[in-house]
């Protein structure tokens, strides 16, 4: 579009016409007596006139506004997947996945985006700059699939800066928690494979699995094992084993559908130990790829501490310490037998709890949990109250236990009020018969335990509580895990509620350990607290020692970083020093050592350059005569186990990956095309354009006309 910027104003345009004109009409007069001809005198009132209004038109000083692009910063670029996972045959014609995705991108030019500059890469852990897809069909499918690295790999080739559009052409089986929204480039996704429904396929299913456990705790795994294709009743063995040794051969019967399997497994020693469960490979797979399935532990040596506080003796006290001392766990067990003079018991008992609890919640940083006892007014002052309070938000677990001095009414002002997972009750304690039995809706390892319990001891008419705890109300933060049925009805029993960074468990009840009859009472109150400390130390944050890495799966060549935050009291932060271990998983010798640099509140190093291999990462924490705490990391360089977590190919994966749900199948390359050139027109910027100072044309127009009339007049005779 063409309009006009004058460069005085137009009243001021309107008088330089008007003058252009007469000054047009007078110079036209022979002032010198020279007679000219009338094709002569029209030659010069034509130049005459075309330079005044060349002249006007410059003083208007047209301006041009157009559309324009600039192709610099129109990259468009293809990401073509080329793990392990696009290797599954599912698509149409028994083609494998990446082949579809190549195939895809070659049959035939995009031509509505040709005039744009295109770039190829393939991808899985690294990706790589391919010079067209002729080059992408000599790809084999390896590795696992990062969609960070990939991108990272384009903004440093090309700069996502001067990107348009990135596509991805992927199953999706992305490990990196890549999001295109994080990015300020359209990202498309073109989904390949299949959700495997209707192929032929034995496989294990994603499922949830915690990655940190303690020695000797029971880690229960509830495996699904799906089949298509196979038919009924076929028979099939699932196989488990830890750090390659076979540890059990399960023979199952598989129909059409799925199969939970539970999974339990306990971990003899501390360090990394990765757990293989593997099913058979059936002729006629599309895949093998999902028949074995890896999962790294991290298993530590639970070095923290039980400490259990009774400001007034209960008949709870005694059972529990028979049962603290048979667990043969390090354990500290108070109780105040006056004011100002306290009963310290226990395997090798914390001396800070000497004169009761101590007065900074540091010097509780490695008590994993703590159980009291009496909690009504005016068993513990508000030092205590406060101290406990602080305990749990710093990532403490708490264990309040029931009784004749338990769970009562307590001021608004009190901090074990607020802890509570219950609103409390006055004379809450009541006595009657009352049955155990697990929420329905629970399906942890506790509550299995408990429910193993339950039914062991189904027949025995002496298995129930004689005494519990009537509470108002669950708080609506708290959930119940167990409830106390009777004649009367059904009451919450242990409810469980989050606090900060830690965990309250409420017990309503101290009659535990009189749980069934005299032959099995003990086994029963035994296994029930044994489930209870794990369970409560299960999500715990007060670890003296914490790990963190910048990436567990290396590219080889990359550099791992590891940062410790180690929480120790002050007083005792002497003296400490915090060391990484780098060892070969295959061969366990030390890859290498470095020690850990404070700075500020963490530690810190680096290992530079990594070979490929498996590795195992250990941090230690050490005083000045023993060592405090390890933790340990599953590092892997040039390969990687979480390719083969899940293969199939499920479109809400793409909603993270895409933006604006730009996501496509092999057949829509047409609708992909115009989005993308929709897009790049959106691109394309506005520009205004000065035709008099930008271009010399109107410059060069009134020189050559005047220097024409100068010319003529000189060949007239005219001065």
């Amino acid at each position: 579009m063409l309009y006009f910027f004058p460069l005085v104003p137009v009243w001021l345009v309107c008088v330089i016409v008007i003058v252009s004109i007469i000054a047009i009409i007078l110079s036209l007069r022979s002032g010198s007596g020279h007679l000219l001809s009338s094709g002569r005198k029209r030659m010069l009132i034509v130049l005459r006139s075309a330079s005044f209004l060349c002249l006007i038109i410059m003083i208007l000083s047209p301006v041009l506004n157009k559309m324009e692009e600039n192709k610099k910063t129109a990259n468009i670029v293809f990401l073509v997947d080329s793990s392990l996972s696009m290797g599954c045959a599912d698509e149409k014609g028994g083609k494998t996945r990446y082949e579809a995705a190549v195939n895809f991108l070659k049959d035939r030019k995009f031509a509505k985006i040709a005039e744009y500059p295109v770039s190829f890469y393939s991808f899985n852990d690294v990706a790589v700059k391919k010079d067209g897809t002729a080059e992408l069909e000599k790809m084999k499918a390896s590795g696992g699939t990062n969609f960070a690295t990939a991108v990272k790999q384009v903004d440093k080739d090309i700069g996502l800066s001067e990107t348009a559009a990135i596509v991805f052409v992927s199953d999706g089986s992305d490990y990196s928690g890549f999001r295109g929204g994080d990015i300020q480039v359209p990202v498309y996704c073109v989904r390949t494979g299949t959700d495997l429904g209707g192929s032929k396929d034995l496989g294990i299913d994603s499922f949830k699995c915690p990655d940190k456990a303690r020695v000797n705790e029971e880690v229960e795994l509830r495996v699904p094992i799906t089949m298509h294709g196979f038919g009924k009743d076929r028979p099939m063995e699932l196989g488990i084993s830890e750090d390659g040794v076979i540890k059990e051969q399960r023979r199952l019967k598989l129909n059409e559908g799925t199969l939970t399997e539970t999974v339990k497994h306990v971990f003899k020693t501390e360090g990394v130990h990765v757990l293989k469960l593997q099913v058979d490979k059936l002729p006629g797979e599309i895949t093998y790829l999902n028949n074995s399935r890896e999962i790294a532990f991290e298993v530590v040596k639970d070095d923290s501490e039980t400490v259990v506080y009774f400001p007034e003796l209960s008949n709870s006290y005694r059972p529990m310490i028979r049962f603290l001392e048979q667990s043969q766990e390090k354990f500290t067990a108070v109780y105040k037998v006056a004011d100002g003079k306290y009963s310290l018991r226990g395997i090798d008992p914390d001396q800070a709890f000497k004169n009761g609890l101590p007065s900074s919640p540091d010097k509780m940083s490695h008590v994993g949990t703590f159980i009291l006892g009496s909690h009504n007014r005016p068993a513990l002052t508000d030092a205590e109250e406060n101290l406990l309070e602080k305990y749990v938000s710093a990532g403490g677990s708490l264990i309040l236990l029931g009784g004749k001095e338990a769970f009562g009414v307590l001021p608004e002002s009190s901090p074990v009020r607020r802890l509570s997972p219950f609103v409390h009750a006055d004379d809450s304690f009541i006595s009657g018969n009352f049955k155990v039995s697990v929420n329905d809706t629970e399906s942890d390892s506790f509550s299995d335990r408990i429910r193993e319990i339950i039914a062991r001891n189904a027949n025995d008419p002496e298995f129930v509580l004689k005494s519990v705890n009537s509470v108002k109300l669950v708080k609506s933060s708290a959930k119940v895990i167990l409830w106390a049925d009777s004649q009367g009805g059904r009451l919450p029993l242990v409810a469980v509620q989050h606090f900060g960074k830690g965990v309250v468990i409420g017990v309503l009840s101290n009659s535990f350990p009189l749980w069934g009859n005299t032959s099995s009472r003990t086994e029963n109150f035994n296994d029930f607290w044994k489930q209870l400390l794990n369970y409560s130390q299960s999500g715990n944050e007060s670890d003296i020692l914490k790990i963190s890495v910048n990436k567990t799966e290396l590219v080889p060549g990359d550099s791992l970083e590891v940062n410790a935050i180690v929480s120790i009291p002050e007083d005792k932060d002497t003296g400490i020093k915090v060391n990484a271990d780098l060892y070969n998983t295959a061969t366990r010798a030390v890859y290498l050592s470095l020690p850990m640099e404070r700075r500020g509140g963490f530690y810190k190093c680096t290992f530079n350059s990594i070979k490929p291999g498996r590795y195992m990462l250990k941090v230690s924490c050490a005083g000045k005569d023993k060592i405090l705490r390890q933790r340990f990391k599953l590092i892997l360089s040039g390969e990687s186990i979480r390719e083969s977590q899940d293969v199939r190919s499920e479109m809400s994966r793409f909603l993270e990956y895409s933006t604006a749900k730009h996501i496509y199948s092999t057949d829509e390359r047409s609708r992909l095309e115009s989005d993308i050139y929709e897009s790049m027109s959106k691109n394309k910027v506005e520009r205004e354009e000065r035709l008099v100072f930008e271009t010399p044309w109107f410059f060069m127009v009134l020189l050559t006309l005047l220097v024409a009339e100068w010319i003529l007049r000189r060949k007239f005779n005219l001065t």
